[in-house]
């Protein structure tokens, strides 16, 4: 009799570890043709703000804006998945479009970028994130 008990809660806490995999999972997608919003730009006019665009046919926009370093470009680039559960992107290099302001400076064809994704946010480095457009709507608090 112990042996069924334990048998039959090895099945529902298989089942409960399951269910919870697939639900986190669902969050791993992109949100498409969405702009996610560098983090500490988030109270800049939207001209002004660096972000990332991703589309479903496997290509995306990275667009800087930096007063500082006079660089105001759009980087045109291709994704992949980097995993199969599909909680990264690598995106890699396809042209570059040059914004009012832009001093030129960059020439480099081989700019590249791993990342972490989920429907609300991307994280590109240790503390660098940028959050969904339709998502900084639920934090309004955020930032102020």
């Amino acid at each position: 009799m112990k042996k069924i008990a334990v048998f039959l809660m090895l099945v529902v806490v298989t089942l409960c570890c399951a269910f919870a995999f697939t639900a986190c999972g669902s969050d791993g997608k992109l949100a498409m043709d969405k702009r996610y919003i560098f983090s500490s730009e988030v109270k800049k006019d939207a001209a002004e703000q660096s972000s990332f665009v991703f589309h479903s046919n496997g290509t995306g926009e990275y667009t800087l804006h930096d007063d500082y370093s006079h660089a105001h470009y759009v980087i045109h680039f291709k994704y992949t998945y980097a995993d199969s559960d599909k909680s990264a992107v690598v995106c890699f290099y396809d042209s570059i479009t040059t914004l009012d302001g832009d001093d030129g400076s960059y020439t480099s064809t081989n700019w590249s970028r791993l990342v972490t994704i989920s429907k609300n946010v991307l994280v590109t480095g240790a503390s660098t994130f940028w959050i969904n457009e339709d998502y900084l709507k639920t934090i309004p608090n955020y930032s102020k």
